[in-house]
């Protein structure tokens, strides 16, 4: 069935138009009525509707710019604009504007069935008009001053951008996290899922960040898993639009969580970062996009203020996490990949370089 919005200022007439015709015989069915074109254009903004018939002259705003500011967002959606005077600047106007059809008041019954069987033939299929009307940007989603942002991925991985959110948030770049927001609703645009399946991975992006940062950060746990009962606020979006929006505003609630008004240098953050996330592939590189530096100047800094190069320093995190994995009976090659080492030789070099002993020498010294 095709949905029809009826917008008039008068009663007789929107009742009349609803009950006039057999709709379901033509395959329509009217889904709203409304008084005037603003509360058309809310109900628009519900039910995407693929059918809006319309008067003309109406308080508050006429049928007219109605279709205008429709057109600007949806141009799926199909017009019959009615008028209760021959005027042909009116009719003019209004096929100028994109409406299919400009009828005359009194309804011609005829006249307008004619038309509804015109317009069934135009229309898409409702499947794919549904999902286009997710994909209309009820506004635009960049900023004057932004560019738009080409898709990264082919095929969604979830955990590619799970990780570098969650770099970017502990880090406290808002900016850096709204790019990686524009990057994720670029590929989303790109590959066009259904409507349901944007929400599910959106959701679960979501929540895995939270799951990861609150596992992370346990001091701020219960913070980040209140944020994250939020996520499920993704599944109410109009569009994508919408969605990204609330995907901002939830990343927005854990930035204001995870900046917590202390006076942490970055290098600081940059250290908690190393201690929290040292089982995974950490580079300088990666870090200082995240924290808006220079590589080389980063990697000077992070000297100066640790005394380590940031690779020395990370290894040795690690080597002391395996220490107490080792000491807890956890075996070589295990504690090797627990703590970011895939291979397990170049593990035992790094840690007899840093322990003293092989990892092995360890367990017997304490053992194990």
């Amino acid at each position: 069935m095709r949905s029809v919005l009826i917008v008039d200022d008068e009663p007789m007439i929107r009742e009349g138009l609803r009950t006039l015709i057999d709709w379901e015989k033509y395959g329509y069915e009217v889904a709203g009525l409304a008084r005037n074109g603003k509360e058309g254009y809310k109900k628009f903004q519900s039910l995407k509707p693929d059918l809006i018939i319309a008067d003309i002259k109406m308080p508050e705003m006429d049928g007219i710019t109605l279709l205008e500011n429709i057109r600007d967002q949806n141009k799926r959606t199909r017009f019959i604009l009615l008028s209760g005077y021959a005027d042909f600047d009116y009719a003019k106007r209004a096929i100028s504007c994109g409406a299919e059809a400009y009828l005359l008041k009194p309804i011609d019954e005829e006249e307008l069935i004619d038309k509804l069987i015109e317009l069934q033939a135009s229309l898409p299929p409702r499947e794919q008009a549904l999902a286009d009307s997710f994909y209309v940007q009820e506004q635009s989603v960049l900023t004057p001053e932004t560019e738009a942002v080409e898709p990264v991925l082919s095929d969604w991985n979830p955990g590619m951008y799970r990780d570098r959110f969650c770099l970017a948030l502990e880090a406290s770049n808002a900016d850096a996290v709204d790019i990686m927001l524009e990057e994720a609703v670029a590929d989303w645009r790109a590959r066009r899922p259904p409507e349901q399946e944007v929400k599910k991975e959106a959701a679960s992006l979501c929540s895995q960040i939270i799951n990861k940062m609150a596992a992370a950060h346990p001091k701020k746990q219960t913070e980040l898993l209140d944020v994250g009962s939020k996520a499920g606020d993704v599944f109410a979006a109009s569009s994508l639009a919408a969605l990204q929006d609330v995907c901002r505003a939830f990343f927005a609630s854990i930035l204001l969580v995870m900046d917590d008004g202390t006076p942490d240098s970055q290098m600081k953050k940059m250290t908690d970062l190393i201690h929290a996330r040292y089982s995974e592939n950490l580079r300088l590189e990666t870090l200082a996009g995240i924290f808006n530096y220079n590589s080389a100047y980063l990697g000077k800094l992070f000297k100066s203020h640790t005394g380590e190069y940031f690779n020395t320093y990370v290894d040795k995190v690690r080597v002391e996490k395996a220490k107490e994995l080792l000491n807890e009976g956890y075996k070589v090659y295990e504690a090797a990949e627990k703590v970011g080492y895939a291979n397990v030789d170049y593990f035992h070099r790094k840690f007899k370089k840093h322990a003293g002993v092989s990892p092995t020498a360890f367990k017997h010294q304490h053992g194990k």
